[in-house]
């Protein structure tokens, strides 16, 4: 796939279309004949893909539960910023204790406009870690000394699709 009109980025357009029709739909996102839905959908990856790879991670937040498209950069002097992710964040917590994680960004910056839309300051932080030779950065919710304790409070924030994790793990 990558070596068709493209190049590389074809690797994921083949990927999604595999993940959502099965092993033999790697090139239905180039094929005139695949069906109006297998095109629906992955024109819709197409469009998402785009976005994240320009690092506007905000203009795909719909899929995250809510649309921050347009006023993400509105608040950029927000004073929940600071604390968003003050020092009793990620790094101070013990690494047997667990998290939920809300999402992860290209640039602090969309980590914080997340919080900031969502109006989670004070409930959700920012971590940065590295990820091969870039940095994502991690919004975390809460801090739970028991996974039952994390799984219990998911709900909270369930259309974000939390994942629970052990701060040990970031």
């Amino acid at each position: 796939e990558h070596k068709q009109p493209g190049g590389a980025v074809n690797l994921a357009r083949a990927s999604y279309s595999a993940y959502n029709g099965g092993p033999s739909k790697t090139s239905r996102y180039r094929s005139d004949e695949a069906s109006a839905y297998g095109k629906k959908v992955d024109a819709a990856f197409w469009e998402k893909y785009q976005q994240v790879a320009a690092g506007d991670e905000l203009a795909v937040s719909h899929c995250l539960g809510g649309d921050l498209s347009g006023s993400a950069t509105a608040s950029r002097g927000s004073s929940k910023r600071t604390k968003a992710s003050g020092g009793n964040g990620p790094t101070a917590q013990p690494p047997e204790y667990f998290t939920l994680q809300l999402g992860a960004f290209s640039t602090k910056d969309s980590a914080l406009s997340f919080i900031d839309q969502h109006s989670l300051a004070g409930k959700a932080s920012v971590q940065r870690r590295r990820k091969g030779d870039t940095g994502q950065y991690l919004v975390l919710y809460g801090s739970y000394a028991m996974r039952v304790e994390a799984d219990k409070d998911r709900p909270r924030v369930a259309n974000f699709q939390p994942w629970v994790r052990r701060f040990g793990d970031l």
